[in-house]
């Protein structure tokens, strides 16, 4: 218990925001695939990370993103969560890939995603590959104007040291 709770308090503590256009490298991050979730979890100087849904049978997943900031010319958001859902995605082995564009996406307001509602703000040009072999993962999209891009390394969940 003890050691979960410091755990919780250090991912709290080193989680760290980034930015669209953003290309800072990452530190450690968390992968588990476990009832068709993916979470990863920057341990780094931001707070961003990100949920990965996915539904083989469908073949649409949706992406949470945490605690994003987004840059257009001179002007910054503040920091939000935005879920891209109904995102296709096709998976070969261990290699999850989401590929789609023109996607409405949802803001986190209060206890639950709510629609954003203007089609200025939809997502295009979504690429994301996680690689759980290689343990590594890609995000990029457009979004309101602005690009924004991320990459890591991936633990395996499994391979944690509580």
């Amino acid at each position: 218990m003890k050691k979960t709770m410091l755990l919780l308090a250090t991912v709290a503590v080193m989680m760290g925001l980034t930015a669209c256009g953003d290309d800072e490298p990452n530190d450690k991050q968390t992968i588990d695939v476990q009832k068709g979730v993916i979470y990863s979890v920057h341990q780094s100087e931001t707070e961003l990370y990100y949920n990965f849904s996915i539904d083989e049978e469908t073949g649409k997943g949706s992406i949470d993103v945490f605690n994003v900031v987004f840059r257009i010319g001179e002007q910054t958001s503040p920091a939000m969560t935005i879920r891209i859902p109904d995102a296709k995605f096709t998976r070969k082995g261990d290699v999850i890939t989401f590929d789609d564009t023109d996607i409405a996406p949802m803001m986190y307001r209060g206890s639950g995603f709510v629609p954003m509602g203007d089609p200025a703000y939809n997502v295009t040009n979504l690429k994301s590959v996680i690689d759980l072999k290689a343990r590594s993962f890609t995000i990029s999209f457009n979004c309101h104007g602005g690009s924004f891009s991320d990459s890591g390394k991936i633990y395996l969940w499994q391979d944690m040291d509580f």
